[in-house]
């Protein structure tokens, strides 16, 4: 029960949330007495302004000195994506560069790495993570097994001579340094834009 916004991204994104976080407690580690699992947070004290990249680049910047890393990916919702589109439209020369990544998404690139847009991404957050096999890794929970919630394995695509079946894996995601990762809070977002 309960609203998407309420049931979704208000809460699966939480985790990346977690990691960025530079007060409080992460998996029980007390984050004021242990630098390495303290994130990097630019806050505005609860009022909105609009993303820059010098915004960003200081976020970047503040991780790096923090734990000797630079981010390699960024994630926000499609409402920043939107806001910084608007701030780049006049400088831009062609089209825009995406990023090709595995499995065939299409992203926008910034310094080097990508920016994820995500319909489940905390409203007015912009997220710096590092996902380098020394920073973050995953764990399977239990072995991959085909979803079954109906009795059936196969299921009929309507309209098509063929049948889906889905896969599940569910993972958790270990973080060895949550230094590395950071967030820049009170921004300018678009929520009319939901899923």
């Amino acid at each position: 029960t309960g609203s998407d916004a309420v049931n979704n991204y208000n809460n699966e994104s939480l985790g990346v949330h977690t990691i960025a976080n530079d007060t409080g407690t992460f998996e029980n580690i007390v984050r004021s007495t242990n630098r390495r699992w303290k994130g990097v947070v630019l806050s505005n004290a609860g009022v909105a302004r609009p993303w820059s990249e010098k915004l960003a680049a200081s976020l970047d910047k503040r991780i790096e000195a923090r734990s000797g890393r630079k981010p390699s990916a960024h994630y926000t919702s499609r409402g920043i994506v939107l806001e910084i589109d608007d701030q780049l439209a006049t400088r831009r020369r062609t089209e825009g560069e995406t990023m090709q990544m595995k499995g065939g998404f299409e992203g926008l690139k910034y310094k080097n790495g990508v920016v994820l847009e995500g319909d489940f991404c905390p409203k007015g957050q912009w997220y710096a993570c590092n996902f380098d096999k020394e920073i973050a890794g995953t764990v399977d929970l239990v072995k991959m097994g085909f979803v079954d919630l109906d009795g059936a394995r196969l299921h009929r695509i309507e309209g098509r001579h063929a049948y889906r079946a889905d896969l599940w894996c569910p993972h958790n995601v270990i973080i060895f340094l949550a230094s590395a990762w950071g967030r820049i809070a009170d921004l300018i977002d678009d929520n009319t834009i939901v899923r």
